[in-house]
């Protein structure tokens, strides 16, 4: 099957190969580091000769038989010509990765193989991308994370370091960089620059004017309440109003002419899912112009809560006064308007019995257009920031579900045995793809159902091609199928909090079976995640045994007729949900379990829909 590769463009508007590849394996767990990633088998196309893994590695394989699904080089498979990634990358190409790195730590305490794109996804695309430059151009790692990640952190803890130190050792040169300008730390809801890190602005202002933006005809009043939690809103006004819309892109991507898109596809509580159109707001280096959600409730026109609430109103200003005091270093002021805050987001959630806050539920009418824009940019900006009408680089889709990710993602993700690894052209198609193997609705999704923005907007694709887009896997049950008949026998994620509504409670299942088994769960945490837990597992139809809190002060107190005990009271054989926010709790907490004889441990602190 030979592949036909932006085959053609009508009107200036690329069109794209509509098959989507699917490798799928019961391959949950990656190569250790000390492999390097390397291939266990000496494939004929092998560039670096003995250079191989004694242990093995199903990752990379998968990787190489995804290219030959998509029937790239198809002629040459087998052979040591063989040159898949040469469809797209030509000799003194400037290749960039694009990975999802976004944090340094899982926030739920589930480790980072279902949080980053791992680098025994890349290691074989970068392989590939080698034989296709055939010792000339330059290769670029690079993504901006959110603004409290520790870059170096992440690249430790998620294993990327031991990629790099293979490429070097071979005289090979790949630069690595962190696209962002803003790198904070959050310390009790108040945000200081990182110590010791030097930034360099790398940003191109891109324009989108009045005809090019997903947010023309939006009234001002509304573009003016456009936010994105934890930044200055000062600097979103100044770049969101009167028709006119500026991002700020880091100029490796703009500069270069091929980029291998590879996202980490998980569920997201603005947008529903993350997968390759979402994974291009990472281009982005100044994370104030990335309008997130809208002030207000849906009945004020917003769309960052539900319930119209005087108290909820006053609670955003004030963290709008903190976002202003913290990018003008006035840090005394920002914890006062933080302490502000938070005793009115709790009294409008009292009054009102508001779920959902910042835009992150399915009503969230703002987070696709700013993905739509990105995309805009991504495609057709040039070099220098310019809008073109026609593509302006070469894009190929790698992502990595090995280990995927799904409840409160995408900064606290839990993992799930996915086993695919997926390719494509068309971010639109592969997206829709992407949704119905984690099982769900595509439609209920606005950026994969909005097709004058997606669909024809940036890639032209007719209502003919997209139903005759197909899958082509090694899976009987996805092969030759559309994108709509694989959601039969999906992998079944569960929807992050906020989406539950839309998307379905597909871990209902999963978790009552896990706690029938052992015969009841205790929920470690009285406070208001853990009570908002035992609420949805009642509605489950399972009630929790008792609560756990290492505040004797609330052992004897009682949530809807369950008990709050201490921890070294109960039976450790059943199933002990950790059910808090903050990470460093949530560690100390499973150590605190596990020494205590639980084994049955669950983290589940997403704040599930009671």
């Amino acid at each position: 099957m030979a592949s036909f590769a932006i085959r053609e463009v009508r009107g200036g508007l690329i069109v794209f190969d509509p098959r989507v590849a699917l490798v799928h394996k019961t391959v949950y767990k990656y190569p250790s580091p000390q492999s390097f990633y390397r291939p266990s088998i000496a494939y004929p196309e092998y560039k670096f000769g003995s250079e191989l893994s004694a242990e093995a590695n199903e990752v990379y394989d998968m990787v190489r038989e995804g290219f030959r699904l998509f029937g790239l080089d198809e002629e040459n498979y087998g052979t040591d010509r063989w040159n898949p990634l040469g469809t797209y990358v030509k000799h003194g190409d400037r290749v960039l990765i694009k990975p999802n790195f976004v944090m340094h730590q899982n926030g739920s305490g589930n480790g980072m193989d279902c949080l980053i794109t791992h680098p025994a996804v890349m290691a074989p695309v970068i392989d590939y991308v080698l034989i296709a430059l055939g010792g000339t151009g330059s290769i670029i790692i690079g993504d901006a994370p959110i603004q409290d990640c520790h870059f170096d952190e992440m690249l430790e803890n998620g294993g990327v370091l031991p990629l790099l130190e293979f490429y070097h050792k071979q005289g090979i040169d790949i630069s690595l960089i962190d696209f962002r300008n803003v790198r904070r730390d959050c310390v009790d809801g108040v945000y200081n620059n990182q110590k010791n890190q030097a930034v360099i602005d790398d940003g191109v202002l891109v324009r989108l004017d009045i005809g090019d933006s997903a947010f023309d005809g939006l009234p001002e009043s509304r573009i003016r309440n456009l936010r994105v939690t934890n930044y200055d809103p000062r600097i979103m006004n100044k770049h969101h109003h009167d028709g006119i819309h500026e991002y700020k892109v880091n100029r490796n991507v703009l500069e270069a002419d091929v980029v291998i898109n590879m996202p980490k596809p998980k569920t997201h509580r603005y947008g529903g899912i993350t997968a390759a159109l979402k994974n291009i707001v990472g281009i982005n280096a100044n994370k104030e112009m990335l309008p997130h959600h809208t002030m207000g409730s849906r009945d004020d026109g917003g769309d960052c809560y539900v319930h119209k609430n005087l108290h909820l109103d006053e609670a955003h200003f004030h963290i709008d006064a903190r976002n202003s005091f913290t990018s003008d270093g006035k840090t005394t002021e920002a914890t006062q308007e933080m302490d502000q805050y938070r005793k009115c987001y709790e009294r409008g959630v009292k009054e009102s019995g508001e779920k959902y806050w910042f835009g992150g539920w399915y009503g969230n009418d703002t987070i696709w257009r700013t993905i739509a824009d990105l995309n805009k940019i991504f495609y057709y900006a040039d070099k220098d920031g310019k809008m073109c009408d026609s593509v302006q680089r070469k894009i190929f889709i790698v992502a990595d579900m090995i280990c995927g990710g799904d409840h409160s993602g995408p900064l606290a993700p839990s993992p799930v045995d996915a086993g695919v690894i997926a390719m494509g052209e068309d971010p639109f198609l592969f997206d829709r793809t992407i949704c119905s193997v984690m099982g769900f609705d595509y439609s209920r999704i606005p950026q994969l159902s909005e097709l004058k923005y997606f669909a024809d907007g940036i890639h032209k694709v007719s209502e003919g091609e997209r139903e005759a887009a197909i899958v082509v896997s090694n899976d009987h049950e996805w092969n030759r199928k559309n994108y709509d008949e694989i959601r039969e026998n999906s992998v079944h994620y569960q929807a992050a909090y906020g989406w539950e509504p839309m998307l379905g409670y597909n871990d209902c299942a999963r978790l009552r079976e896990r706690i029938c088994k052992a015969a009841g769960a205790y929920i470690f945490g009285f406070g208001m995640i853990g009570k908002r837990q035992a609420k949805t597992l009642m509605k489950w139809g399972i009630k929790p045994k008792a609560f756990f809190d290492n505040n004797p002060e609330t052992w004897g107190m009682d949530f809807e007729g369950i008990p709050c005990i201490s921890p070294k009271e109960g039976e450790r054989e059943r199933v002990l949900i950790i059910a808090v926010g903050n990470i460093h709790t949530i560690n100390a907490l499973k150590i605190q379990s596990k020494e205590l004889g639980y084994q049955n441990i669950l983290i589940w602190n997403n704040q599930t829909e009671g």
